[in-house]
């Protein structure tokens, strides 16, 4: 029984294969790359989002309990004033609200 296909035939289409293969790979190659750029892209983002809102709240203790306070004592403050449940019941009412509010009309929120 003859072959349909000859070995020519089959050769010219494996070559053709190949290279629809190698074609796909390197755009598989780049899209990984732009992948990988984007994830940094997104991760630098997403810190200095982080770091603008540490720097605000920096600036708000600052102001309120002078550019001096150490860390343990802004902590030791806001663990008293969190024993006094009209404050924490005010700070947690506050925070509800700024969870109703839209991400785009945030600003004290964040």
């Amino acid at each position: 029984m003859p072959r349909k296909i000859t070995l020519e035939k089959m050769s010219e289409r494996l070559d053709k294969v190949e290279k629809k293969r190698i074609k796909r790979q390197t755009e598989m190659e780049a899209i990984d790359k732009e992948y990988k750029e984007l994830s940094k892209a997104v991760a630098a983002e997403k810190e200095r989002v982080r770091t603008d809102r540490l720097v605000t709240i920096g600036e708000v203790v600052c102001k309120h309990f002078g550019d001096d306070i150490t860390y343990s004592e802004f902590d030791e403050a806001m663990s008293t004033l969190m024993l006094i449940s009209e404050v924490k019941e005010f700070i947690l009412s506050e925070k509800a609200k700024c969870k109703d509010i839209p991400q785009n009309e945030k600003n004290v929120c964040g």
